[in-house]
Formats: structure tokens, sequence, C-alpha cells
């Protein structure tokens, strides 16, 4: 049941929303911390490199690029938070992990975009920018 729930939040960035206004985040720590230990990490991290995949180049038609595979990293991240939670669910985890994640998951995917576009300049100010 955990994998069917997970699939259809993630099918869910094919539906017109706001930006940065999705189920993922929810579903990578319900993920973590509902997935057997086996599934937690690569189901996760396969099922939305598929939508990314489809994503990119088939809706958006553009080409891949390797900072893609630091945004699994991130995603990764947020995953691995959601396990952390399930060892022991508490108002101050919940409320932990419901920060910790997505702020990982922005500093991992903007230091992507810095590292591996010129849209910011390769100097501390455009890192912070």
């Amino acid at each position: 049941m955990a994998h069917l729930m997970f699939v259809l939040a993630v099918l869910t960035r094919f539906i017109p929303h706001p930006w940065n206004f999705s189920p993922v985040f929810g579903a990578l720590l319900f993920g973590g911390a509902q997935l057997p230990k086996r599934d937690f990490l690569w189901f996760p991290l396969a099922v939305l490199a598929v939508s990314d995949v489809l994503l990119t180049t088939q809706v958006y038609g553009l080409q891949m690029h390797w900072t893609y595979g630091l945004g699994s990293l991130a995603f990764a991240a947020v995953a691995l938070i959601g396990r952390w939670l399930c060892r022991e669910v508490t108002v101050r985890r919940f409320t932990a992990a419901a920060f910790a994640g997505p702020t990982a998951f922005y500093l991992i995917s903007n230091f992507s975009v810095w590292l591996g576009f010129r849209t910011y300049p390769p100097t501390w100010e455009g890192l912070v920018a």
C-alpha cells in the first residue's frame, strides 16, 4: 500500500500545480518512514527518476543534464530523513523532518544549479544568491 501511495503522489507531478507545490516531499518522508527497509531508498528514487525523465524530455521538451543526479541525491536525503523519523514518531521529530527535508533539498538543488550552470557567478555571493 505504501508503494502505491508513493506512486500516486509522484503522478501528481503531471497535473498542473503551482511551482514547488506538490506532495512529493511528503511522499518521500512517508516512503522513508513506511516503505520496507529494502525499498525505502531505491523505490522512491526509481519512481522519481522515471517521472523526471518523462517530465523533462516529453512534457517540457528539454534535455537531461548531469545535475539531475544531484537532484536525486536531494530526494535521497529527504527519504533518509523520513527513515530517521520512523524510528520514533513524535511531534518534535515530525516537525524537524518537515523542516529538514525541504531545507536539505533546497540546499542540494541550489548547489547543483550553482555548480552546473552559469546563471550565478562561481563565487560565494553567487552561491548564496
